[in-house]
């Protein structure tokens, strides 16, 4: 793929929680962000859903997902969504939706090792890295940036958080290793300006 590149800028460190701190650079880039989602299998024989539970079957053991508060004003609801299996690295999808933001679990068939996602995974095209966009300058409490996570041997492990705080970041789709193209959104007043960029990651 070729992509025209038109201005650079490094933008240092940015991170949160435990994981790994990152280096970065973004390239603005004129090539659209396109974005194919995942094709997922249905485990019917690793799934069975009873009203408000969801029980998924692993290697090891059984796990049980309990709806609460749905349709409440209860700030802790959570509903839980099974959305398939991704057979290539043996994980498991759920969402988890809450409040006022939807998360997801990708869960290890083999180990039951439990993954948090801020969105739907975005692979690469060799199933070795994983992305998660998260948009959000307005809300508290809610991330505004990328999950980067690498996939080895069928455990998933995260590298890194990177944390935005002049645009929110609304698609993303890999390049190649360490290379997303993003498309982010800034507030210029009552409006809204868009831009791509090529995101590297330095290591």
């Amino acid at each position: 793929m070729k992509i025209k590149l038109k201005l650079l800028f490094l933008l240092g460190l940015a991170i949160s929680g435990f994981s790994q701190r990152c280096k970065y650079e973004l390239h603005q880039v004129s090539q659209e962000v396109m974005y194919l989602p995942l094709k997922y299998e249905f485990e019917k024989n690793l799934l069975k859903i009873e009203s408000d539970t969801v029980f998924l079957r692993t290697d090891g053991k059984v796990l049980t997902f309990i709806n609460h508060g749905e349709n409440t004003d209860d700030i802790l609801q959570e509903k839980f969504t099974y959305i398939g299996y991704l057979k290539k690295i043996g994980h498991h999808l759920i969402e988890v939706k809450g409040y006022e933001s939807t998360t997801y679990l990708l869960i290890n068939q083999k180990n039951a090792d439990k993954v948090d996602l801020w969105s739907r995974p975005i692979l690469n095209s060799s199933w070795s890295q994983i992305a998660t966009v998260s948009g959000n300058l307005k809300y508290d409490g809610i991330f505004n940036g990328i999950q980067i996570f690498n996939v080895l041997n069928g455990n998933i492990k995260k590298e890194c958080e990177l944390i935005f705080s002049k645009f929110e970041v609304e698609k993303a789709t890999w390049v190649k290793k360490d290379n997303l193209l993003i498309k982010t959104m800034r507030y210029s007043g009552s409006n809204r300006k868009y831009k791509n960029y090529l995101l590297s990651i330095i290591h």
